[in-house]
């Protein structure tokens, strides 16, 4: 089984596109980028949702494993979501989406510092500062 995240098109995986065509595997298609091409044998397309992380997150919580998702799954899920929603600017992102974050960050209270900090070094250095 090949799991396929956040891209939703082969050609995006450049080299590795070959070996998941050649593959005898089921491929699970997890993205929510528009007009997914038809490449995998399951596919979850959401173009509304603001990430693949978000994506996650309501997956795991429809599972009712929520309560699962520690520190290191927290940190995962929210820099996904953040990178994608531009820092929680892009239009994508939604009341839902900052339900998700509200809820992450009662899971570990430290993400916040280090990933906010990191995202501005990474703003600043596209302003030439």
């Amino acid at each position: 089984m090949i799991f396929t995240l956040d891209f939703n098109n082969l050609v995006r995986i450049a080299n590795m596109k070959e070996h998941v065509e050649k593959s005898n595997a089921q491929i699970i298609m997890i993205d929510h980028h528009e007009e997914p091409s038809d490449y995998a044998d399951f596919m979850y397309s959401e173009p509304n949702m603001s990430s693949t992380c978000e994506m996650i997150y309501h997956f795991i919580d429809k599972m009712g494993d929520s309560n699962k998702i520690d520190k290191n799954i927290s940190r995962s899920l929210y820099a996904g979501i953040m990178t994608d929603t531009g820092s929680f600017k892009f239009p994508s992102t939604t009341e839902l989406t900052h339900q998700v974050i509200s809820n992450l960050l009662k899971q570990e209270y430290l993400i916040l510092k280090s990933i906010t900090t990191y995202m501005i070094i990474i703003s600043l250095k596209e302003y030439n500062y």
